[in-house]
């Protein structure tokens, strides 16, 4: 159902290794991985999922208004994580010399069209 849509940002953003659409819960709803990212994707979305959770409670608690985008930088990797609705976000990790500007204009438009077909 989703795979158009994250096989469409997987092949355009240079620098990309992994996209995906998670739940709050910790669970993908879907997901697409370059090979050598695969084996350790889903621990990583779990643990990420569990950082936006606190980030959201964090951000709701102090009155901010609604999260936009939130990006972890680790290490060898770049996690961009932009939220959908209260219940789902999407996620995508790149190279540290990624094409960060389009991952977040791809993110962002995207969200939208994605979030529709949740509904």
């Amino acid at each position: 159902m989703f795979e158009p849509d994250l096989q469409e940002c997987l092949d355009r953003v240079d620098g990309a290794r992994l996209v995906a659409i998670m739940g709050r819960d910790g669970l993908p709803l879907g997901w697409l991985a370059r090979s050598d990212l695969a084996p350790e994707s889903e621990e990583l979305l779990a643990e990420y999922s569990a950082i936006m959770r606190r980030i959201q409670t964090a951000a709701e608690h102090l009155e901010l208004g609604p999260l936009g985008e939130v990006s972890i930088e680790a290490g060898h990797l770049l996690t961009l994580l932009r939220p959908l609705d209260s219940s789902y976000y999407l996620a995508m990790v790149l190279e540290p010399e990624g094409n960060l500007g389009l991952a977040r204009y791809l993110l962002k438009a995207k969200a939208p069209e994605i979030l529709a077909e949740l509904g």
